[in-house]
């Protein structure tokens, strides 16, 4: 299923987009192809398990993500709430997204289970990249960028 990682990465990168341009309402300038996936400040990670395992990454901008943290919270919040808000809209956003994209995965990947947003230190992602196939796209948008990155992974 390693040959589904395009398709996979593909379908994340789709609802992304039309999160940020639909939901969001942010100019979409491009889509590239990234041949080293950065990582910036806000990463969300969630994993696909099944015969096989995919693990799925994004990384936002910091402009981007006060533009998505303002639109999240219109209202303000609390200045003891902030942090934990923070530290939690990267896992939302993953969540919801992929939740949408595994509806586009190949019907071989229909034993893929769609775990919980997970907590992983910059050190040990850049870890698995090293070690496994992984490919990324980054969506440019007029508030900044998010880069999306499958990666397969031995079960």
């Amino acid at each position: 299923m390693k040959n589904d990682l395009n398709v996979i990465l593909n379908s994340v990168v789709k609802e992304s987009a039309l999160f940020l341009k639909d939901d969001m309402m942010l100019d979409l300038i491009e889509i590239k192809s990234i041949q080293n996936s950065i990582l910036d400040n806000h990463i969300g990670l969630i994993e696909f398990v099944g015969s096989e395992r995919f693990i799925v990454i994004i990384s936002i901008e910091d402009n981007l993500f006060e533009v998505l943290f303002n639109e999240f919270f219109k209202d303000g919040v609390e200045d003891d709430e902030k942090l934990e808000l923070v530290n939690a809209l990267p896992d939302e956003i993953i969540n919801t997204v992929t939740g949408l994209a595994i509806r586009n995965f190949p019907l071989n990947c229909d034993d893929l289970v769609l775990g919980t947003p997970l907590k992983v230190e910059k050190e040990s992602i850049f870890k698995l990249l090293s070690e496994n196939i992984s490919q990324s796209l980054k969506i440019v948008t007029g508030a900044g960028s998010l880069i999306c990155t499958v990666i397969y992974k031995e079960v």
